[in-house]
C-alpha cells in the first residue's frame, strides 16, 4: 500500500511539474505575442499618423490651388464669353 500510494504522489508531482513547466512556457509566448502585438500597433499608428500629415500638406496645397484658380478665373476678362479660352484651358491644365 505504501508503494502504491508512493508512487501515486510522486506520478502526480511529476505531473504538476510537467503542468507548472507547460504553463510558464504558453504564458512566455503570450506575453511576447502581446508585446509584438504592441510593436505591430505602435509602428502602424505612426505610419498612420505620418500618412495623415502627408495627407493634410497635400489638402493644403491643393486648397491653394483652388482658392489661385478660382482666383485667377474672376480676373478672367473673357470668363462670361460662354466658351473656353486659352486661358482657361491653361487653367484647367495646371490642375494636373
Amino acid at each position: 500500500m505504501l508503494v502504491v500510494t508512493a508512487s501515486a504522489y510522486a506520478y502526480n508531482v511529476v505531473y504538476d511539474r510537467g503542468w507548472d513547466a507547460n504553463e510558464a512556457v504558453w504564458v512566455k509566448k503570450q506575453a511576447d505575442q502581446v508585446e509584438a502585438n504592441d510593436r505591430a500597433i505602435a509602428n502602424a499608428t505612426k505610419e498612420l499618423r505620418e500618412d495623415i500629415a502627408a495627407l493634410v500638406v497635400e489638402n493644403g496645397k491643393l486648397e491653394n490651388d483652388v482658392a489661385r484658380l478660382n482666383e485667377e478665373a474672376l480676373q478672367d476678362p473673357d470668363a462670361h464669353s460662354g466658351g473656353i479660352k486659352r486661358s482657361s484651358v491653361q487653367r484647367i491644365n495646371s490642375v494636373r
